[in-house]
């Protein structure tokens, strides 16, 4: 089996999306593959600004509507008129960081924990459109949430693969 890793600068548009998909394709023609995708470029430093702003009374609902919009260019750029089942996943990924985000501005402090927690949005949001990209134009890929396979130890900011 391979492993392939891709960080945020090799999908930070749709075309080096494409791309990518392309060399998991090509990879898993000659080998099982399972690949590792970084959030979209730049949705790391924007994921942290949200739980900044959210913990310390800030408005964070603008940052977050920009931060969905985004993802959801990327995904109608990338799906065209498939995107309705991805719109569905998306919409739910972004409810779950608005209830985050909520919590953390209801108690004005963001634990390393729900740091983490919101950090991990942008991962799980790059995958869940790649995938769904990828199977699109007639690829076998799977979105696997890693948080299933993969725990941490309670260093949270810090955590080690247990």
């Amino acid at each position: 089996m391979k492993v392939l890793k891709f960080g945020g600068s090799s999908v930070g548009n749709s075309d080096r999306i494409k791309a990518v998909v392309g060399l998991i394709a090509e990879a898993a023609k000659k080998d099982r593959v399972a690949v590792v995708i970084s959030a979209f470029q730049g949705v790391t430093d924007q994921l942290l600004k949200l739980a900044k702003q959210a913990s310390s009374s800030e408005p964070y609902q603008e940052l977050f509507e920009e931060v969905k919009q985004k993802h959801l260019d990327y995904a109608g750029e990338l799906l065209g008129a498939k995107i309705a089942e991805a719109r569905t996943l998306i919409d739910e990924r972004f409810r779950e960081l608005g209830d985050l985000l909520h919590g953390i501005a209801l108690l004005k402090e963001c634990s390393p924990r729900a740091q983490d927690a919101v950090i991990g949005f942008g991962e799980l949001l790059s995958c869940s459109i790649i995938a769904a990209y990828g199977k699109s134009i007639g690829h076998p890929f799977t979105f696997v949430d890693a948080r299933t396979m993969i725990f941490t130890d309670a260093a949270y900011g810090n955590a080690k693969v247990d």
